[in-house]
């Protein structure tokens, strides 16, 4: 099986008469939030065993309209951001809440099988696809594509500095720790992830995923 069998996760909402639809956040939406207002960073916030929620929706404005506008999908456009300003703050508490559950609480993913080899059969969301270790030769391939990778060439590579990547050489990891190097359709499927589903995909092709069979994967063992 491959990812380009699972949807993104959505929830609709309507509000004054209005259809939007709440989406789960992905590693790239965090960072880019990240970089403009730290404390929405939720890969290092969930990396730190903190609790997001309720704090979110009582940052500045500034901040709160570039996370409701990243839940709806607009993430990084100036006129969605300016536009969440006609909603109420209990509306936008509603929608970041609804994107939080979906990213935060819907995580279903098991480990099948490990083999010596470092291979894990993973079922995702009922998806039966296999990880596997991030080879020499898969990791030169990638560094030629995306000169942020070139940290694969550090012995001390971070984790921190991994995720900083963007977003296309993210999903393009994915995809190849899946067996699928170079799939432009599991490149882009990567990107209807959810954080918490591409993180623990990554951390298993580092060999980082915890070894009991079916204990899920959290971001903390990244750091």
């Amino acid at each position: 099986m491959t990812l380009s069998k699972l949807s993104k996760l959505t929830h609709p909402f309507y509000i004054r008469g209005a259809e939007l639809t709440a989406r789960a956040l992905t590693i790239a939406d965090s960072k880019r939030l990240g970089r403009r207002f730290p404390h929405l960073d939720l890969v290092k916030v969930l990396g730190r065993e903190e609790v997001p929620g309720m704090p979110l929706v009582s940052t500045s404005p500034a901040s709160r309209h570039a996370l409701v506008a990243t839940c709806l999908g607009h993430g990084g456009d100036p006129a969605q951001e300016a536009a969440v300003d006609r909603l109420t703050r209990d509306e936008q508490a509603e929608i970041i809440g609804a994107a939080l559950d979906l990213t935060l609480k819907n995580l279903d993913l098991k480990i099948l099988k490990e083999w010596r080899n470092g291979r894990k059969r993973i079922r995702l969301r009922g998806v039966k696809l296999e990880v596997r270790p991030l080879s020499p030769q898969l990791a030169m391939a990638l560094v030629r594509r995306f000169p942020d990778f070139m940290c694969f060439l550090d012995e001390t590579i971070s984790t921190d500095q991994l995720l900083d990547s963007s977003e296309p050489a993210l999903n393009a990891l994915i995809a190849a720790g899946l067996g699928r190097a170079g799939d432009p359709v599991e490149e882009e499927a990567a990107s209807r992830l959810t954080m918490l589903e591409q993180s623990a995909i990554i951390v298993y092709m580092f060999g980082l995923a915890p070894e009991a069979p079916g204990a899920p994967a959290r971001l903390s063992g990244l750091n």
